[in-house]
C-alpha cells in the first residue's frame, strides 16, 4: 500500500521536473512560459492524475464486488498500464492530459482495492495490525495532501 503512495509521489516529482524541460516545452507549446494561460494548463496537466485517482477510487467498489477483489486489481493494473503507455506516446497536450486521467483512474482503483483485498485475505489473528498499517498509510496520504496545499499558498 505504501508503494502506491510512493508511485503517486514519484509521478508528481517527475511531472514537476518535466514541466520545465526545454524539450518538453518545445513539443507541448501550450504549457510553455510564453503561452497565454500556461499556468492554468500546467495545473490542469498536473491535477488530472488526482482527478483520475478520485474517480477510480469511487468506481472501484462496485467493480470489486462484481468481478472479485483479486481480478479488480488486475483490471486496475491494466488501466494504469494503458495510461502509462499513452502518456509515453502522447503527441499533443490533449492526449497527455487524457492519458494522465486514465493513469490516475488506475492509481485510484489500486489505492482503494489493495487495502480491502489485504484485509480480506489476512489471517484472523492480524486485523488490528493491518488496521494500524492501513491507518498509517492513509495518514501519510493526508499529510502529503496537506503539505502540497501548504506549499502552493
Amino acid at each position: 500500500m505504501q508503494s502506491l503512495n510512493q508511485c503517486h509521489r514519484y509521478d508528481q516529482g517527475v511531472v514537476s521536473i518535466v514541466l520545465v524541460m526545454p524539450q518538453f516545452l518545445a513539443r507541448f507549446t501550450r504549457v510553455s512560459e510564453t503561452a497565454s494561460g500556461a499556468g492554468f494548463w500546467k495545473g490542469l496537466l498536473t491535477a488530472m492524475i488526482e482527478l483520475g485517482a478520485f474517480i477510480g477510487a469511487l468506481n472501484q467498489g462496485w467493480v470489486a464486488d462484481k468481478i472479485s477483489r483479486k481480478y479488480s486489481i488486475v483490471v486496475a493494473v491494466i488501466v494504469f498500464t494503458v495510461g502509462s503507455v499513452l502518456q509515453t506516446a502522447a503527441v499533443d497536450y490533449s492526449m497527455l492530459v487524457v492519458a494522465r486521467l486514465i493513469g490516475g483512474i488506475g492509481i485510484g482503483m489500486l489505492s482503494m482495492v489493495a487495502p480491502l483485498y489485504i484485509s480480506e485475505i489476512s489471517p484472523v489473528c492480524c486485523p488490528p495490525v493491518l488496521f494500524t498499517l492501513i491507518t498509517w498509510q492513509n495518514r501519510d496520504v493526508a499529510d502529503t495532501t496537506i503539505n502540497k496545499a501548504r506549499s502552493s499558498w
